[in-house]
């Protein structure tokens, strides 16, 4: 009786005893998605972060650096959270996305981001089979105070892999996302 019982509440919560866990046949993961894992190199103030992927979806594995808060939703795209608030999304890019920094550049002012928004291009490098730029983005709400954004598409281990960020506080915190983006492998 009390195993059926332990039964149903896994069945129905994800959750089970610790002393139960010795005893079931059923893997763990059947029941529950895995937790995230980390390893942290202190001496560099970076954390790796890998989780499970989701039915379906990728896995990420990158270098974050330390105080960051990582997210990866059902369909496999990445979010990271800065200690200012600021947000990197990382993803695999759609086929047909620009590869050049002007090219996504007309596609962020056409088809994401408000009308009246306009943008400069920074600085610009080369990736493989992609770019990857700093931009001075100036919303048509508050032109006089232009946000730091970085964007860059290139292929990452075969993967066309996309990365943005575009509201970042310094010059410092676009260094770090350019670092973390950089180490993306899928």
């Amino acid at each position: 009786m009390r195993a059926a019982f332990i039964a149903v509440l896994v069945t129905v919560t994800g959750c089970e005893k610790a002393d139960d866990l010795s005893t079931r046949s059923a893997p763990r993961a059947a029941l529950a998605s895995p937790a995230p894992r980390a390893s942290v190199n202190t001496a560099a103030g970076l954390t790796r972060v890998s989780a499970p992927a989701p039915a379906m979806a990728i896995a990420a594995p990158v270098t974050v650096p330390a105080g960051w808060t990582a997210e990866q939703d059902v369909d496999g795209r990445w979010s990271f959270r800065l200690p200012s608030g600021a947000t990197v999304r990382l993803d695999r890019a759609p086929a047909d996305v620009a590869t050049t920094a002007t090219g996504y550049l007309e596609y962020k002012l056409e088809w994401s981001w408000d009308p009246g928004t306009s943008a400069d291009i920074v600085s610009s490098e080369s990736r493989p089979g992609g770019f990857a730029a700093t931009l001075l983005v100036r919303t048509a709400d508050d032109p006089d105070h232009p946000r730091l954004a970085y964007h860059a598409v290139w292929n990452a281990d075969g993967v066309r892999t996309r990365c943005e960020a575009d509201a970042l506080p310094d010059e410092a915190s676009r260094d770090q996302v350019a670092a973390m983006c950089a180490s993306a492998r899928w």
